[in-house]
């Protein structure tokens, strides 16, 4: 992913202010004037003044013409918890320009608009019944799944569905509720609806039948997904499952998919796959049976 520079002239001054503090550098020096990069402006300020902000919003200004071009860094993010308060800045701040990543270890990556896009217009066949509408631990499946993504930061939530039952469960958890007339034609569908009502820069495409999905699990396959930009899928014992991450350059292919196949068919001609690695073999486990169903009761039940 290409990382943000700045075209420098002497007479150019470059501002770097964070959430606490800030300085001001002015090219006077050869070697300070080119292509410079945001990384390379921040290991000056670190140079100079070594803080620990939250973010660094770094402006240039054109002497001449005082034209401003502005880049804004997240910084100190290590883990999964300093992610979802950089993701949290991020879209707070809702910015063109924006990055994140940690100065101590030298990481920086482009924020996208992630997109979440809940698939729920199927028919259940083998089950008989709507399965999204199921009672798990006291609530329907697909309520289950919008309520942990509703609690993540994303920049926006998706669900396709071609029922009022769905659409009032989008409206609960403030979702964009999108109405699939044509489920009969295959997942396709539901996947083309979601890629054209999205706004972000990526999308995250989930089922509606993971009950043990985790918000950590989540949160985990959203970093490694901003960090690398491509193709990010779980991976469990060799096998890969989903959620399945897209980059915006994906849009395009997604976009021709035909039939019941998904994204599959994407994931299937790329040549880089970001595959995360997890262990648990019922985390991403989906019901298409009562007996997915007994296995997964008789799962928790063994974890008590």
């Amino acid at each position: 992913m290409a990382v943000k520079s700045f075209e420098m002239k002497n007479e150019d001054i470059i501002t770097v202010t964070g959430d606490r503090s800030g300085l001001v550098l002015k090219k006077y020096c050869e070697e300070l004037v080119g292509n410079f990069s945001v990384m390379k402006i921040l290991s000056k300020v670190s140079e100079i003044d070594i803080r620990e902000n939250d973010y660094y919003i770094i402006e240039k200004t054109e002497k001449k013409t005082l034209k401003k071009e502005r880049v804004i860094f997240v910084d100190r993010v290590k883990n999964p918890e300093s992610f979802e308060r950089a993701l949290n800045i991020c879209k707070s701040i809702e910015e063109e320009n924006l990055y994140m990543g940690s100065l101590e270890t030298g990481e920086i990556y482009k924020y996208d608009k992630t997109s979440a896009v809940v698939m729920a217009s199927g028919f259940s066949k083998r089950m008989g019944q709507d399965k999204l509408f199921m009672e798990f631990q006291g609530m329907p499946m697909l309520e289950k799944i919008l309520k942990k993504l509703s609690s993540v930061p994303f920049y926006e939530i998706i669900l396709v569905g071609k029922d009022e039952r769905v659409k009032n469960l989008a409206e609960k958890y403030r979702a964009k509720y999108v109405h699939n007339d044509r489920s009969y034609l295959g997942q396709s569908e539901s996947v083309k609806l979601g890629v054209l009502a999205s706004c972000g820069e990526g999308i995250g495409f989930f089922p509606g039948d993971q009950p043990l999905l985790t918000r950590e699990a989540v949160l985990k396959l959203l970093w490694e997904f901003q960090k690398k930009n491509t193709i990010t899928l779980p991976v469990v014992n060799g096998h890969r499952s989903s959620p399945v991450f897209f980059p915006l350059d994906k849009k395009s292919e997604l976009l021709k998919l035909t039939g019941d196949t998904g994204g599959r068919e994407v994931v299937k001609e790329s040549s880089q796959l970001n595959k995360v690695h997890f262990e648990d073999n019922l985390l991403f486990k989906d019901v298409d049976s009562f007996e997915d169903l007994e296995e997964i009761y008789g799962k928790i039940q063994g974890d008590n």
